[in-house]
């Protein structure tokens, strides 16, 4: 709390005296007009960095971020980061970054990052310069709009986690565009939660993912009749099933429903109900599922449905 009460530079020059084997370092609120300029080089043990609320950050931002030699997490709410000369942001030690209300308009250079969040409002960088991430295996997108859908190439990628997106599945079908039809996103695993979607176009677009092996839907995930009979390739009737066709996602192996925060009781039962149809049906076809689990309610574990 001292700590605090120093004013901005006078905070940079106590903690580079004092503290060099800092590890975490988080600028709050409370410096929103300060100037990002510090030179964080000397703190060798500086591995995870915050900044928050900080309206116009520009080259100082980029010169600060890049100056830490060993930094692994990096965190940004409320920052805009957008140098007028283009400067890179290059870590190469990097391997999480958080974004949250966040611009970043220049290029960026990491090349071992591992896990991407990107929640709430955030711009990163613009379609003209994709983000290149050749080691990322977790990407995490909250709360973004359609034209906020980033412009990604990861072949790398193991899993792809998206969560309160539209009705419409046009943040899916954006990314689906930018990246996975292109062969720049490779995905092994989706999970998909906290959304409203239509279940024909959700259907859709995940049967145009290449190599997919596993599907999460969960938490306030309701999807309705027409996406289980796509997943089984069946037409699916109370006491039987007809017109069989492929299936979509016939690289699936994996699939997992957890239906504990679905609001409507009715909703909840008719979708356990499909998924058992829908499992029952594809074992009977050439693109059987190796695991089926289902969680209904949140204190309850996985059960197996095969």
């Amino acid at each position: 709390e001292t700590i605090l009460n120093w004013s901005f530079q006078g905070l940079n020059e106590c903690i580079q005296k004092t503290a060099p084997q800092l590890r975490r370092l988080y600028i709050p609120r409370t410096y929103d007009n300060a100037q990002y300029d510090w030179d964080l080089s000397k703190l060798i043990s500086l591995s995870d960095l915050e900044l928050a609320k900080k309206a116009d950050s520009g080259l100082e931002a980029v010169r600060m971020i890049s100056s830490a030699p060993n930094l692994v997490k990096l965190s940004l709410t409320s920052v805009a980061i957008e140098p007028p000369t283009g400067e890179p942001i290059s870590v190469p030690t990097l391997r999480e970054l958080r974004l949250q209300y966040t611009r970043i308009k220049c290029k960026v250079m990491f090349p071992g990052l591992r896990i991407l969040s990107i929640d709430k409002s955030t711009l990163l960088t613009s379609a003209s310069q994709p983000l290149i991430l050749p080691s990322l295996a977790l990407l995490e997108l909250v709360e973004l709009k359609a034209d906020e859908c980033p412009h990604i190439h990861a072949r790398s990628l193991q899993k792809l986690e998206m969560c309160s997106f539209t009705r419409s599945v046009r943040i899916l079908e954006r990314l689906f565009e930018l990246t996975i039809l292109p062969g720049h996103l490779r995905t092994r695993s989706i999970r998909l939660h906290s959304a409203y979607v239509d279940s024909e176009a959700l259907a859709d677009v995940l049967d145009q993912m290449p190599g997919l092996v596993e599907i999460h839907l969960g938490n306030k995930f309701p999807v309705d009749k027409p996406f289980f009979e796509e997943l089984a390739g069946y037409s699916l009737h109370s006491s039987s099933i007809s017109d069989p066709r492929e299936p979509i996602c016939t690289s699936l192996e994996t699939i997992k429903l957890d239906t504990s925060w679905i609001p409507r009781l009715a909703t909840k039962l008719a979708m356990i109900k499909w998924l058992r149809k829908a499992v029952d049906a594809r074992a009977k076809g050439p693109f059987p599922l190796k695991e089926a689990l289902l969680k209904e309610e949140y204190n309850e574990p996985w059960v197996s449905l095969l």
